[in-house]
């Protein structure tokens, strides 16, 4: 039996809510019928009096109004089912701490900046925390489905968002084991899959073939394409049989993605089935000729001939994009090493650049890239697209070799790169850059320059491309030179607490945990 004096506070309690709903249905009544007479303090429920008695009495309809509202919504919202109740695990501790508080209103501001523009821009922020031995912080940054190029050290987040995003039990278990293998293949969520399947693949190939040939078949089309396109690393001849069989998948993208690499094998199976395109070779072979160039030194130079008009030239590139390189080379009677070292890049269209960059990518084995690659490095005065066709061979070459790449584009006195072009060929910041080559490299000079007309007369810069470059700087350069690069600028003018400057600030700020400095 409860106490008198209990049930005496609960019906108290009881009365005055009644009281309350009461006083709400007048009020609503008399607006509802048009009533403009002014209300007073008594008009109100007692528990909005300590908030209406200082306010002035004229503003009492449009406050009670507002009022109103909020409290309806409250009263006439529905209890949560049980169903909505369900417990989550707790979010995985990662291997590394968090960046301290003090900087993470900082790294907030460079995540979001660096995501709008590209996830891979975002990818390099989170590497370059782990390159100094911290992690984002959680109520800062969570990765979502859409994060599927995650640093390995952030595969513990991503499990913990897909799981809350999954209602079944099989999903939600972690792999006992932390190698992917034919047993565990399911609970491992694609994107791990992927990562798994490339790091294999560089250590040992053949297990990583065995495993797609077990298991890649259960996968929808879009999935196994993901799969399937990490054959590209290491690919080797032993890799010919299986990639046969893929050419009878009911996917065509990966059918055709199979054919590719083929390709670059040279196997005899696709070279058949290019005599298909032999007579549209031929055509478009008519439109092109092999012209001796130079003075001292001659070389062959392929050249698409003059064609009365546009829709001639429409026709060209069309036959271009329908045919491989190895049946154009064919009908030129050239071998596929001399084709690419005679493609002459500026007389060609920008379309017909790309198709044929495009088709060499993905089709060349890896020791004509080279070739190629002096093709078109000697064309990059004369080519108006030098930067976009060169990033679409960068997938094809070395992490290495990228770096050294970038390297010597960026300090050579003509060139035509940016600071934030350099983050496609990069996965980190360029340690073999010294200060000293920076400060007379030519996007650094542009900066310089643009700065001080963008100064004049004004406390910021509102400069959309100059503050891509200073985002860029913040991403690929090693701490200390983030730290001269900071120096330098606030000299010319630039407010320290400008947010252009945010992802060089963080750079320079972001101590190693590693080691002390």
């Amino acid at each position: 039996m409860l106490d008198p004096k209990i049930e005496e506070q609960e019906q108290t309690g009881l009365d005055s809510l009644k009281h309350e709903l009461s006083q709400l249905e007048q009020l609503q009544r008399r607006w509802m019928v048009g009533d403009d007479q002014p209300l007073k303090l008594d008009d109100f429920p007692q528990s909005w009096h300590p908030l209406l008695e200082q306010q002035d009495p004229d503003r009492f309809r449009i406050l009670a109004l507002a009022l109103q509202s909020q409290y309806s919504a409250i009263q006439l919202q529905s209890p949560p089912s049980q169903s909505d109740f369900c417990d989550h695990a707790d979010l995985p501790r990662l291997k590394f701490p968090c960046v301290n508080d003090a900087l993470r209103p900082l790294v907030r501001r460079v995540l979001t900046a660096t995501q709008k523009r590209s996830p891979e821009h975002l990818v390099m922020v989170l590497s370059l925390m782990l390159d100094r031995g911290y992690t984002a912080h959680p109520v800062d940054w969570l990765p979502t489905a859409q994060d599927d190029m995650l640093p390995e050290a952030y595969w513990p987040w991503y499990r913990w968002v897909m799981t809350q995003q999954s209602a079944t039990e099989t999903d939600s278990q972690h792999p006992e084991s932390s190698e992917l293998n034919a047993e565990n293949w399911d609970q491992w969520y694609p994107a791990e899959r992927v990562q798994r399947l490339r790091t294999l693949r560089a250590l040992d190939p053949h297990r990583a073939r065995e495993l797609l040939q077990n298991c890649a078949l259960r996968e929808s089309a879009e999935k196994r394409l993901k799969l399937i396109q990490t054959l590209a690393f290491n690919l080797g001849e032993s890799d010919s049989d299986y990639l046969k069989t893929l050419l009878n998948d009911r996917s065509q993208k990966v059918a055709q993605f199979a054919a590719q690499l083929l390709l670059r094998l040279g196997d005899d199976t696709v070279l058949e089935v290019l005599q298909a395109e032999a007579d549209l070779a031929r055509e478009l072979a008519d439109g092109y000729e092999l012209v001796n160039h130079g003075v001292l030194k001659k070389r062959n130079q392929l050249k698409p001939r003059k064609l009365k008009n546009k829709t001639q030239r429409a026709i060209r590139s069309e036959q271009l994009t329908k045919i491989s390189l190895v049946s154009l080379a064919s009908a030129l009677g050239l071998s596929i090493a001399e084709l690419v070292t005679t493609w002459h890049f500026p007389e060609n269209s920008a379309h017909d650049n790309r198709v044929f960059m495009q088709k060499a990518v993905s089709s060349l084995a890896d020791d004509q890239l080279d070739a190629l690659l002096d093709n078109l490095l000697n064309s990059a005065e004369e080519q108006t697209d030098f930067i976009g066709l060169l990033q679409l061979l960068l997938p094809r070459l070395s992490e290495e070799k990228r770096a050294q790449l970038c390297l010597e584009l960026l300090q050579a006195p003509s060139t035509k790169l940016d600071f934030q072009d350099c983050l496609a060929f990069l996965a980190g910041p360029l340690s073999a850059l010294d200060w000293n080559a920076m400060e007379k490299t030519t996007p650094w000079l542009n900066i310089v320059k643009q700065v001080k007309l963008d100064l004049e007369g004004a406390a910021y810069i509102d400069n959309t491309q100059l503050s891509y470059e200073f985002q860029a700087l913040g991403l690929i350069l090693p701490r200390k030179m983030a730290e001269s690069a900071l120096e330098t600028v606030k000299a010319l003018g630039i407010r320290p607490s400008d947010p252009i400057l945010d992802a060089l600030r963080l750079n320079s700020r972001l101590k190693s945990s590693h080691s002390p400095e």
